[in-house]
């Protein structure tokens, strides 16, 4: 299936692809795991598809990353809506792509 469609099962585009983020380990078509507190704007757990890297700045000691994506189901399928998030870059999981 098509990760990038919204509403499709979502799988590993490999973490060659898309541009990469410096010092950050996020790409795009990466699968991330962020905790509450270390996302903005929101409350809870956040698992997004980052679809788009759009900046990388620090604040407070840390590095933050502006994303764009696309909220991930519980069923693994994407939330159509697409999504801005400001990811505190050392509490964001990069998951593991189904089937490895």
């Amino acid at each position: 299936m098509d990760a990038c469609r919204p509403g499709a099962a979502f799988a590993s585009q490999g973490r060659d692809r898309g541009s990469s983020v410096s010092r950050t380990g996020l790409t795009v078509g990466d699968v991330i795991r962020v905790p509450e507190g270390g996302h903005l704007p929101g409350v809870g757990e956040l698992k997004l598809y980052v679809a788009e890297i759009v900046s990388r700045t620090v604040g407070a000691g840390h590095v933050w990353v502006e994303v764009h994506g696309h909220e991930v189901k519980e069923d693994r399928t994407l939330r159509i809506r697409r999504r801005y998030a400001r990811i505190r870059a050392d509490l964001a999981e990069v998951l593991p792509a189904r089937g490895r």
